[in-house]
């Protein structure tokens, strides 16, 4: 029964995001619902995930949302600026000391994840690379300074 819903709703999606009014519109969405019904429940069937989070961690995202917000209406303004002025936009890159841990254990292989979604959240900001030599290569279109909190959690 759980399939089902997730079929209807991926033909939901499709019929209300395309506007079909054809019948073959709306065959082509069932089709297309069933396959990624068909992916996805294969998919969650096999999965075996080998990345854990804790909890205590999202602590450490608690400021991702103001940064989100903050960095979509600076960026907005810089772009509008440019569009208006006709100067061309240019970023820079910053490397920000950061500690990977251990790359073969699951804790500090969760913790990268979250750190470097936190960091890549901000619109303003974009994980470029990560440096295995302790750093994040880290691409900004407006620069600014920000303070980090750690080599661990650098958000």
């Amino acid at each position: 029964m759980r399939w089902v819903l997730w079929w209807f709703a991926v033909v939901s999606a499709y019929v209300i995001e395309f506007v079909t009014q054809v019948a073959s519109e709306v065959v082509a969405g069932i089709i297309i619902a069933g396959l990624c019904t068909i992916i996805v429940a294969s998919a969650l069937l096999n999965a075996q995930p080998g990345v854990r989070v804790y909890w205590s961690w999202l602590k450490y995202l608690a400021k991702v949302p103001a940064a989100m917000l903050r960095d979509a209406l600076l960026v907005s303004g810089r772009i509008l600026w440019a569009l208006r002025s006709g100067e061309q936009l240019v970023g820079m890159i910053e490397r920000v000391p950061y500690d990977p841990g251990d790359r073969q254990n699951e804790v500090d292989q969760g913790r990268e994840a979250l750190a470097i979604f936190g960091v890549n959240a901000a619109p303003n900001t974009v994980v470029a690379d990560v440096d295995l030599r302790g750093e994040l290569v880290i691409h900004k279109l407006i620069a600014r300074e920000e303070p980090r909190r750690s080599r661990q959690w650098p958000l």
